[in-house]
């Protein structure tokens, strides 16, 4: 860690290494005034790339922070025309990368210098979303760097960062830039280093060592990817210890228990509908009426029928008291024989026109049971329209009986409510009116429908039924639409993520 003096908001400064590298010049003391006046990074090199556009008299600055084995830019003293992900942001920082490998200067054009041809090609594509004319690439180490520490230590610092500097319409470098620039780089060094450290939480006793690896971790692009899959890794395996409940998310509606459908008995058609949609009826009352003129035709039929015979009949009693002779007994037997006859044609008949009778009474539509009729627009759906035997007319409920949820769950999700249900006979449900959202009601699963059904909202559902009898409900409207959540236990936190997507993979194929 540098040491040195503090200024006057206690941050460090290497008080030996500001004062061997200020010179003489005025313009480089403001610099390393204000350059110091920070303890942020990208604040110090926003600062210097400001500040040294007009010392060094160029166009252009641009500070890349060293990334792994790449660069990447940081800082531009005209930042609006350099987005991090601009393709001449890309094109720069590529060409640094290849143009400092070993931490010396490139100055390109130079007299008889030659860039390589896969260096010329990548400053060949910046400069065309640039239009460059000049560039100057110096790279900045991690500590200055003093004049015998190459006898010293034959390793170079480490560079942590490169800038460059651009000219458009000149070809030509003014050599005081090239005398400025150094000392300006030692004062960049020097910010950058203590910004860094302060950055690392080095004023907090026994956090250095931590903001090292952070520092380390954010600069070098394995490390990060190291720590990110060691840091995914820890959460997956912690996530398959952690129990979480587990809730399928379903919806339903709130009805009474009792409830009936009104069935036409016989073909007909409907000539009188005496209730409307939410009219109160009691059991046997007269709802509605049909007309059916098979059924009359058949009535006349059977009744003129049974006029004749019974005509037949009391002629042929009569020829039986007239005829008394001993000649005419045999001929007498005959009309006894078809007197019988008649009298079975005559039952026959009879017991038809019962029949006739009750499918007449079946004509007129009684309420099955006490309760409220919930067949929306009655009279306009079933008046002067033919129905069928057994086809459903109208529907009553007791609103004064039981009540019970009807939730439907996606079959896609019945599979974890029937493995838990198999486990647990008793499962609890929490659910809410749409009508009254912020409070919840508690109940139980009392059964399950033997099939499933298809809803509109769902697709193909399994129906389950909770009893709410005993719960003091805010309103009991019928239908009233409601959203539940089925506990079923818990499951670890793996689970709950990643379950669904899981299943979709057992739709489609098959795992």
């Amino acid at each position: 860690m540098l040491q040195g003096g503090a200024n006057s908001d206690g941050r460090v400064i290497d008080d030996d290494v500001v004062s061997g590298a200020v010179t003489g010049s005025s313009e480089i003391n403001t610099f390393a005034v204000q350059i110091h006046q920070s303890l942020d990074p990208r604040r110090v090199a926003a600062v210097a790339v400001q500040e040294l556009r007009p010392l060094l008299r160029c166009d252009r600055i641009c500070f890349l922070e060293r990334r792994g084995s790449g660069f990447r830019l940081f800082a531009a003293s005209d930042q609006a025309g350099h987005l991090r992900q601009s393709r001449q942001a890309v094109f720069l920082e590529r060409f640094v990368a290849a143009a400092i490998p070993t931490g010396e200067r490139l100055l390109f054009p130079d007299g008889d210098l030659e860039l390589p041809d896969e260096l010329g090609k990548l400053l060949a594509s910046y400069w065309e979303v640039s239009h460059g004319q000049l560039i100057l690439v110096e790279p900045v180490f991690s500590r200055p760097q003093q004049p015998d520490e190459a006898r010293r230590t034959p390793a170079a610092p480490t560079i942590v960062g490169a800038m460059v500097v651009e000219l458009f319409s000149e070809t030509s470098l003014n050599p005081e830039v090239l005398r400025c620039l150094k000392p300006a780089l030692e004062h960049l060094t020097i910010a950058l280093a203590n910004a860094r450290q302060y950055s690392r939480l080095v004023t907090i006793p026994g956090l250095y060592p931590f903001g090292v690896i952070f520092e380390t971790i954010r600069r070098t692009r394995t490390a990060t990817i190291i720590a990110g899959l060691l840091l995914l890794s820890s959460l997956l395996a912690g996530a398959t210890f952690i129990k979480r409940p587990f809730e399928i998310e379903c919806s339903g509606r709130l009805m009474p228990t009792v409830r009936r459908e009104v069935f036409a008995g016989i073909d007909g058609e409907v000539v009188e509908v005496l209730v409307n949609e939410s009219e109160q009826v009691e059991e046997g009352q007269v709802i509605a009426r049909l007309k059916s003129r098979e059924l009359e035709k058949a009535l006349l039929d059977q009744s003129g029928h049974l006029s004749q015979k019974m005509k037949a009949r009391d002629a042929a009693r009569a020829d039986l008291r007239t005829k008394s002779t001993p000649q005419a007994r045999g001929q007498s037997a005959r009309d006894q024989a078809q007197l019988e006859i008649l009298n079975s044609e005559i039952e026959t008949i009879h017991r038809q026109l019962e029949l006739l009778n009750q499918q007449q009474e079946q004509l007129v539509v009684r309420a099955p049971i006490s309760g409220t009729i919930t067949t929306d627009r009655s009279r306009e759906r079933l008046l002067d329209r033919p129905v069928h035997r057994g086809e459903s007319l109208l529907e009553v409920m007791d609103e004064a009986g039981a009540w019970q949820l009807e939730l439907a769950i996606s079959e896609r999700k019945s599979g974890h409510f029937l493995s838990y249900h198999q486990q647990q006979e008793k499962v609890p449900v929490k659910f809410r009116l749409l009508s009254t959202m912020p409070q919840t009601f508690d109940c139980q699963v009392t059964r399950l429908a033997d099939r499933m059904v298809t809803t509109p909202e769902s697709g193909t559902s399994s129906m389950i039924f909770c009893d709410v009898s005993n719960l003091e409900l805010p309103t009991r409207q019928i239908g009233s639409e409601v959203s539940a959540r089925i506990q079923c236990g818990k499951k670890s936190l793996m689970f709950l993520w990643f379950h669904e997507f899981w299943e979709l993979l057992q739709r489609h194929w098959w795992i």
